[in-house]
């Protein structure tokens, strides 16, 4: 059901308050009903850490995508909502070298 690579409408709650939002994740890994996912978010990279997806478009996202590559989430299966798309080949590859830092 969640593949590697996929990007999802999910909702996420805040770092610092007590709401949540919908917002696209990237998930990275699916075992024993524990999503690994990554935040996305519309806002630029701030650093290094952060990866502005080129093939946004194919990935099924409406708007240039960042994803910050250092925010983990541990989502689960209430908290996702559909699936969006799967990130292009040169997006995967990019963030595997990120993912190695």
């Amino acid at each position: 059901m969640y593949r590697q690579w996929d990007v999802w409408l999910a909702t996420v709650a805040y770092e610092d308050r007590s709401e949540s939002s919908n917002r696209p994740v990237l998930i990275l890994d699916y075992q024993n009903n524990s999503i690994l996912a990554i935040k996305m978010t519309k806002t630029l990279p701030r650093d290094n850490n952060e990866y502005r997806l080129l093939d946004w478009q194919a990935a099924g996202l409406s708007m240039p995508t960042t994803v910050r590559t250092h925010k983990l989430l541990n989502l689960r299966d209430s908290d996702m909502m559909r699936k969006i798309g799967t990130l292009s080949v040169h997006d995967i590859l990019a963030m595997q070298s990120r993912l190695m830092m």
